[in-house]
C-alpha cells in the first residue's frame, strides 16, 4: 500500500458521502420551509435635518471624538505608570 491505510480511508469516506447525499435537501427547499424570503423594497422615510441640526450634531461628534481621545490618553499614561511602577517592585 503505497499510502499506508490513508487512501482506502478517503474512499471509504467518499462512499459514505455519497450515500447521504440522497436524504439532504436542496438550499431552496430549505429556505422556503423555515423562512420565506421577502423580496419586497422596505422604504424608509427619515426626517429632513436643518442646517442647525446638522451644525449642532457636528458639534457634539467633534465633542465626543475628543473626549474619546483625551480618555484614551489618560488611560494609557495611567497604565504605562502603572505597569513600569509594578516592574520596579519586581526587579528591586
Amino acid at each position: 500500500m503505497p499510502l499506508g491505510g490513508s487512501g482506502s480511508e478517503m474512499i471509504n469516506s467518499v462512499k459514505n458521502n455519497r450515500k447521504l447525499s440522497h436524504r439532504r435537501k436542496p438550499l431552496k427547499q430549505l429556505l422556503s420551509e423555515n423562512a420565506p424570503i421577502n423580496t419586497q423594497k422596505v422604504e424608509y422615510t427619515f426626517k429632513k435635518a436643518t442646517p442647525e441640526e446638522m451644525a449642532l450634531l457636528k458639534q457634539k461628534i467633534a465633542r465626543d471624538k475628543r473626549r474619546s481621545i483625551v480618555l484614551r490618553s489618560i488611560l494609557l499614561i495611567t497604565l504605562t505608570i502603572l505597569g513600569a511602577y509594578v516592574l520596579n517592585l519586581l526587579f528591586t
